[in-house]
């Protein structure tokens, strides 16, 4: 769930915990998304996140390093995800751009924060990620965006993809099967919302 700093208040911190409640939702099943200009302002965000936090609601820096990129906060406000800029996965053939990558994956570890790279399109793009220790992607590659309808069989393909042979239980590195028609999907028109799955 993308949120903008208009949004980020009490009253969100309200309405998701009403509607986590009333579907008997995990609350660590849902990611909140903030941009890292709204972290300029600290203290109207901290309150807030916190509490979203403290709900179980995984808190999320979405395009990370394309904003004002301050580091300070991500020790001072709780956030346990960033999130790779696409513009950073286009350039990880570029040595300089593959290093920047890999220095946003060991900033993640050492803070004790899950990554994310956003974008990815192309499979030698998610080698190289994987490569690097990026947990975790989304992009065109394993499914452009799917109206709700189509949602369900999307899930079911890529939990059997996902999840652990022999049981149940989140598998720890998330790196499904791109789909067949990677390269065919890439050349529609994005009619929908999102950016893949991951």
């Amino acid at each position: 769930m993308n949120i903008s700093a208009a949004e980020l208040g009490p009253g969100l911190v309200t309405d998701i915990a009403a509607v986590l409640e009333r579907y008997d939702l995990a609350p660590d099943l849902l990611i909140v998304e903030v941009t890292e200009s709204l972290f300029m302002d600290e203290l109207g965000a901290a309150p807030p996140l916190r509490a979203l936090r403290e709900l179980g609601v995984n808190v999320a820096i979405d395009d990370f390093g394309t904003d004002y990129s301050s580091l300070s906060y991500l020790r001072r406000l709780p956030v346990n995800i960033l999130k790779i800029d696409r513009s950073f996965v286009l350039e990880l053939d570029d040595p300089k751009g593959a290093a920047v990558t890999r220095a946003i994956v060991e900033l993640s570890r050492t803070l004790g924060l899950s990554i994310v790279a956003e974008g990815v399109e192309h499979a030698s793009q998610a080698a190289m990620l994987r490569a690097l220790g990026c947990e975790h992607a989304q992009g065109f590659l394993w499914s452009r965006p799917v109206e709700a309808a189509a949602f369900p069989t999307l899930v079911q393909r890529l939990d059997a993809e996902l999840r652990p042979a022999g049981g149940p239980g989140r598998p720890a590195v998330m790196w499904p099967r791109p789909v067949e028609d990677a390269a065919t999907l890439l050349d529609e028109p994005d009619t929908r919302c999102g950016d893949g799955a991951a």
